[in-house]
């Protein structure tokens, strides 16, 4: 297939993945800084089309690296950027150069624009002289935000929080690069991207384990949610044949067009870039007693009855071929007993993310599991949860004493298997954290 869009400069993507510090000089700020002050930060684009017709939906904007700053890749620039503490502006700097080109070239408002940026620093207002552009494109300008399950697994809640402003701009969400994390796609429901994208590469690769396992969990995540699978990284006709034949429906790579200018007076696609409806959000400190039981009727039952039900679960967690994410919450401020902790350590390696909330973590460290304080004025301390999310099951228990010390069914609690409910009481947790 002839090339879309024309090169116009060099390729600023080369090989390597050098991070060596930015060198200074006395007096001088480094050249990235310099870069990211001064605003000369640039991008080029790479349309994704539709693979039936060929068809331009969007371009995704890629930051180039600037002259004079001693990276070989755009991802060793953002890699050094994080290390400096200037992600969060380099990441506006890049959205404001590719908003200008965008209104610039008139790229019609059905086109999207794609943009990479750490969900977790979209709180932040673009710098003042930024402000005016940032805002003029976000009424004229279809946004895609990329995310990655890096942020994802780092800071649920304050990537969660970003994923939320980017959804009340209007923005659609493309979970990026799915192949890089496969044991952490259990989680990609809770951000319900509307793109997933993965390469053509990867996908293909029948010698790597997990290939064919993520190739089946986005294939089922699209068929549950209605969401549309971008293969990149596509350079032949072979690989247009095996997109097709996974399900995709959108490509990018040299086989349709190099990174380049973004062309001007673009028209309007017969089918955009789908956006789905965001997954609902609870309330701020919701616990999930209180989600599930909005739409499920709890029941009482007995303390030796919740655990032989919390057993079941982690021991299918065990076995499920398909890691997991697994959240756990723990009231008592009591130490975790030596039997709890021996069966989280026993379940942890089958698991892509493993959480436990609770008053007293341990001190020394266990491998595979994470522990988050819990607050005792935090409402979730009257509670006991345990949420499972993967590609193929879901489940969640979760209960209340109801302090009738005397009665052996003393234990409120609901437990469903619900697949949306399941989500939104495990998102009530997610929400804690940081």
């Amino acid at each position: 297939m002839p090339t879309l869009f024309r090169r116009d400069r060099n390729d600023a993507f080369g090989g390597g993945t050098d991070s060596r510090p930015v060198p200074s000089t006395s007096g001088q700020k480094p050249p990235l800084e310099q870069a990211v002050r001064h605003r000369t930060i640039r991008a080029e684009y790479q349309p994704i089309v539709r693979l039936d017709s060929g068809e331009v939906v969007a371009f995704e904007a890629l930051p180039c690296v600037p002259p004079g700053c001693p990276f070989d890749t755009p991802a060793a620039m953002f890699a050094a950027a994080n290390e400096a503490g200037l992600r969060a502006e380099l990441d506006q700097v890049a959205h404001a150069a590719a908003y200008r080109d965008a209104l610039a070239a008139r790229l019609h408002p059905s086109v999207s624009l794609f943009v990479k940026a750490d969900p977790r620093e979209l709180a932040d207002d673009p710098p003042s002289d930024l402000a005016e552009l940032v805002a003029l494109a976000l009424t004229r300008i279809r946004v895609f935000l990329e995310v990655d399950a890096q942020a994802m697994m780092a800071a649920p809640a304050r990537t969660l929080a970003g994923i939320e402003k980017a959804r009340a701009n209007g923005w659609g969400i493309a979970w990026d690069r799915a192949d890089d994390s496969p044991d952490a796609f259990a989680l990609i429901p809770f951000v319900r991207p509307d793109l997933v994208k993965m390469s053509v590469a990867v996908a293909r690769d029948h010698a790597q384990p997990d290939a064919d396992r993520l190739v089946n969990a986005v294939r089922a995540y699209v068929e549950t949610w209605g969401a549309s699978i971008v293969v990149t990284d596509m350079a032949c006709e072979e690989d247009l044949h095996f997109a097709v034949g996974i399900g995709a429906s959108l490509g990018q790579g040299s086989f349709y067009a190099l990174p380049g200018s973004l062309p001007a007076g673009t028209g309007a696609p017969r089918r955009p870039a789908p956006i789905l409806r965001p997954l609902d959000v609870p309330p701020a400190q919701a616990t999930p007693y209180e989600v599930l039981t909005q739409a499920r009727q709890p029941a009482s039952g007995t303390a030796q009855m919740l655990e032989q039900i919390a057993d079941g679960l982690a021991r299918r967690c065990a076995v499920d071929p398909e890691p997991p994410a697994v959240i756990v919450s723990l009231p008592s401020r009591k130490p975790l007993p030596d039997a709890l902790l021996d069966r989280l350590t026993q379940i942890a390696p089958n698991t892509s993310f493993l959480t436990v909330i609770t008053a007293r973590p341990p001190a020394e460290p266990v491998p595979g599991i994470r522990f988050v304080s819990l607050p005792a004025t935090d409402p979730l301390a009257k509670e006991w949860s345990l949420a499972i999310a993967g590609p193929y099951f879901y489940a969640f228990l979760t209960a209340r004493d109801s302090g009738q010390a005397q009665e052996p069914f003393r234990y409120s609690h609901v437990l469903t298997y619900d697949r949306d409910l399941v989500l939104q009481g495990a998102r009530a947790l997610l929400s804690r954290l940081d």
